[in-house]
């Protein structure tokens, strides 16, 4: 008994090296079927690292400062974003083709632009979901999103950017009953205020550069395509770093994203009722981005 304790240990302790060796902060760890749950309040995902955790009086925050944004800036639809020529590429790139298939780099956008074939930092961890290029739900629910709630969530890297273009997330808004009691499948509007941190590296600190912007009236538990409002209920919000001097995200190492409930129509029409809201985060980019 003693023997094979003993190698269990060795065989965790193996593990466990092999992970840190690959960058994730052991503190990611998280049991196989985290954030995984049927219950619906049971999978959001509220993770800061100490040294950017808000609630934490010794973090490792040194500057805070925010950014205002104007509407050239940003984006809120991948067809605004081709528009405004966030990125050439988007032109030959299909928004809707959503796969881990080698063969659809070069035709997808998620596929082609995904972190994880920027850097292997993004391949480890619970969040590593966020960057492998799959920008949709298709039927995975919790398996391939981060579920959030107005705290959000934040994270740090072992790199640093060097050069970069543009900031994008891909998600959509729900709302949930955990009593079946409202018909919540019917599609509704609702709005956030949604805020995005980056942390740069400074002398061992981070400066927080913060930025925030109002999304409204998106299609709330909408029925599921791979399309932008108002045909579907994903949400492309991007940001063109490039028109952005003010926002200088050399040696960025983190970012974080929370939000504020402005509105939604469910809860103004059920105000007793115990109903949830989530932000459900499929996608992160920092596209065409180099980091070391």
């Amino acid at each position: 008994m003693v023997r094979t304790n003993i190698f269990k240990s060795l065989a965790i302790l193996a593990v466990l090296t092999s992970v840190s060796s690959c960058g994730l902060d052991l503190k990611e760890l998280y049991e196989a079927d985290g954030y995984n749950s049927p219950v619906f309040n049971e999978n959001y995902y509220r993770i800061y690292p100490d040294s950017i955790n808000p609630d934490n009086a010794n973090n490792s925050i040194q500057s805070e400062k925010t950014v205002l944004l104007d509407e050239n800036q940003i984006a809120t639809t991948y067809q605004e974003a081709t528009n405004k020529m966030f990125d050439l590429d988007m032109l030959n790139l299909d928004y809707s083709t959503d796969s881990k298939d080698e063969k659809y780099i070069g035709v997808g956008y998620g596929p082609t632009k995904k972190m994880n074939s920027i850097d292997d930092i993004f391949k480890y961890g619970y969040i590593s979901k966020l960057f492998d290029g799959q920008m949709f739900c298709n039927a995975k629910y919790e398996l391939v999103r981060v579920q959030l709630d107005e705290r959000g969530f934040g994270v740090m890297f072992d790199k640093e950017i060097v050069t970069y273009d543009y900031f994008a997330i891909n998600f959509k808004v729900v709302v949930n009953d955990p009593n079946d009691q409202i018909p919540l499948h019917t599609p509704h509007l609702s709005s956030i205020k949604l805020n995005v941190h980056f942390y740069v590296k400074d002398n061992g600190k981070y400066n927080k550069i913060s930025t925030s912007h109002v999304i409204e009236n998106m299609l709330t538990n909408g029925i599921e395509m791979n399309s932008n409002m108002p045909s579907g209920p994903y949400v492309f919000y991007a940001l063109n770093l490039k028109m952005m001097p003010e926002l200088d995200l050399t040696r960025c190492c983190g970012f974080s994203v929370d939000y504020e409930l402005i509105n939604d129509e469910i809860f103004n029409q059920y105000p007793q009722q115990d109903l949830s809201y989530a932000v459900l985060l499929y996608e992160v980019l920092f596209p065409n981005s180099t980091w070391r």
